[in-house]
Formats: C-alpha cells, sequence, structure tokens
C-alpha cells in the first residue's frame, strides 16, 4: 500500500512543473519531400508566427546541412527534409543598427522559466554580430544577448548554434504578447557591420546582400503550477507521511 500512495505523489508532484518545448519551428515541408529547397514558416511544434523585420526578405528555403567548420549543419535532426529559412536584404553598411532580422511571436500563457535556442547560418558577407531582443507588450523591444563571431578564414558559410536564457525576466512568463526577434547589430564600439569572414588572406567586406539562414527556432519553458495540482502534491505527500508513521 505504501507503494501505492508513493507513485500517486510522484506522478502528482511531475505534474506540477514540466519543462516542455511550447513552440519550434524547423521549417520543413509539413509533409516531408526530401527537398530542403521547399519549406514553410509554419511551427513544427505548438503555435505562432514567424515573421521578416526592417525590410529582410527571404527569397528561398535551403538546406540546413551545409557549413565549412563545426557544426557543419544545424540540430535538426531531420537529415532527409532538413530546410533552412533562408534571408537577405539587410541594411547598407553604417544603417539600420539592431532594426533588421527576424521575429517569432508565441504566446507563454502557462509557462514560465522561458529559454530561446536557435541555429543560424552565416554567409561570409552577413553581419558577424546578432542581437536578440524580446517584447513583452508585443511592440517594444528590449536587448538581450549578443552574439559576436569572431572573424576567420572559415568563421562564414558556417551554422552556429545559439541560445537565450530568459528565465530570470518574469515579465516574458504567462505572455500572450511575448516575441522576440534577432537582428544584425554594428560591431560593439563602432559604426559599422563587420562581415562574417573579414580576415586576411579571404578577406570579404559586409554586404546587406549577404545571408542568414535560420533553423530550429524553440522556445522552451515550463509549465506553471496549477493550484488543484499543488494541492494534489500536497495531499499525497501527506498520505505518505502518515503510512509512514503507521
Amino acid at each position: 500500500m505504501k507503494t501505492v500512495f508513493a507513485l500517486a505523489a510522484i506522478a502528482v508532484s511531475g505534474s506540477v512543473a514540466s519543462a516542455a518545448v511550447v513552440t519550434q519551428w524547423n521549417f520543413n515541408s509539413v509533409i516531408s519531400d526530401g527537398s530542403a529547397a521547399t519549406g514553410t514558416t509554419l511551427p513544427f511544434v505548438g503555435s505562432g508566427t514567424a515573421s521578416l523585420v526592417g525590410g529582410v526578405t527571404s527569397p528561398s528555403f535551403n538546406a540546413a546541412g551545409t557549413g565549412t567548420t563545426a557544426p557543419l549543419n544545424s540540430s535538426d535532426p531531420n537529415n532527409t527534409d532538413d530546410s533552412g529559412w533562408q534571408t537577405t536584404n539587410y541594411p547598407a553598411q553604417g544603417t539600420g543598427n539592431k532594426t533588421a532580422g527576424v521575429q517569432f511571436a508565441v504566446n507563454t500563457t502557462n509557462y514560465e522559466d522561458i529559454i530561446v535556442t536557435f541555429d543560424v547560418r552565416h554567409s561570409n558577407t552577413s553581419s558577424s554580430v546578432l542581437r536578440l531582443q524580446y517584447t513583452i507588450d508585443g511592440t517594444s523591444f528590449i536587448d538581450a544577448d549578443q552574439y559576436v563571431i569572431t572573424p576567420t578564414a572559415t568563421s562564414g558559410d558556417s551554422w552556429y548554434n545559439r541560445s537565450a536564457d530568459l528565465s530570470a525576466i518574469t515579465g516574458v512568463d504567462n505572455n500572450p504578447n511575448f516575441a522576440i526577434r534577432i537582428v544584425t547589430e554594428f560591431v560593439p564600439g563602432t559604426g559599422g557591420y563587420l562581415a562574417t569572414r573579414s580576415n586576411t588572406p579571404t578577406a570579404t567586406t559586409y554586404a546587406g546582400t549577404g545571408t542568414l539562414r535560420w533553423d530550429m527556432v524553440t522556445i522552451n519553458g515550463t509549465l506553471i503550477p496549477t493550484p488543484g495540482a499543488i494541492a494534489l502534491a500536497g495531499i499525497g505527500g501527506l498520505m505518505i507521511a502518515r503510512r509512514r508513521r503507521a
């Protein structure tokens, strides 16, 4: 009998706090077609909206499985239909700092401890610096994590796995207006962008026609405990304690 009570309490306690994928975009075709050149901006898991900001355009989807340095590929486990969301038409040199990129809006109602992960492939002439921003009102965006690539001979045409821990920002919890942007940014302390591959002897210069390819954009959260689940967990604990005393 003691075992039964213990298992019941564990099962109830497990429903009190549970980490989960709230929404995820993998950009693969809804029905797999074996082609990385086709895809969708509809979420693979959950619900949300992916959009372009600051004049950025998306001419196509493209393979999320090529690169020159580790990680060579995105983290998508789908090896037969692995599409990435290709974007271009970023601002000209010295203009549009932190205004252009991609945006993902996700309703985090019933979730807290939000963590964002994503994969991005930088072309040689794309910005080497990105900034993740978030909003709690759906309109005003606040700077969060910055991602800086130190240019090398192989830093361009490569995938990078990124993350942002927003769990300390209570305003993004349980929020129907939550969204993030990932935008290009001037090199810190300067008034311009730096190309991802910009060192000699394979130097390139920044260009708005450079591309950023996105994959596996994931909003993770922890299910907020409901009063009923907490109460049941407490009852289960009391039942166990009483059985032990008996």
